[in-house]
């Protein structure tokens, strides 16, 4: 079974959103993609909308606001919980202190962005099939 309901990826790197998108579509991932280009964006987006997203993949280092402020957001706001889904970092930082901040913030995975397109597609590839295999509560 695929679920239906969109992914929406924030990351402030055109390129990462193009490559990332990339693999999406080698992969023939039929879920709608939002992009957003800020943590900023990303929560307007969450708040306005009442469904929720299937995932949302985020990368960490934003101005303004980076993916470690708008999780820790998210969680502080019960009703912004209930209506964001996994939510899993995808970063250019491997760091053992990221990896550990974004799982005090109860982060659903954390993955380096690879430098290898087909490493890429082999991570979101395993992100999309744990997760449309995992149940999940309904709103």
């Amino acid at each position: 079974m695929t679920r239906s309901e969109h992914i929406l990826i924030i990351d402030d790197d055109r390129d990462d959103r193009e490559y990332i998108e990339e693999a999406f579509v080698d992969l023939d991932v039929q879920n709608e993609r939002i992009y957003v280009s800020s943590a900023s964006e990303a929560l307007a987006y969450i708040e306005s909308h009442s469904g929720k997203p299937f995932l949302i993949i985020s990368d960490i280092n934003m101005p303004v606001m980076n993916g470690f402020e708008l999780r820790k957001i998210i969680l502080e706001n019960s009703d912004l919980t209930k209506r964001c889904s996994p939510y899993i970092f995808l970063s250019t930082s491997g760091s053992d202190d990221w990896v550990n901040k974004a799982f005090e913030l109860s982060a659903h995975g954390y993955f380096k962005k690879p430098a290898a397109y087909s490493d890429l597609k082999t991570i979101v590839h395993s992100i999309l099939n744990y997760w449309n295999s995992s149940l999940a509560p309904v709103l």
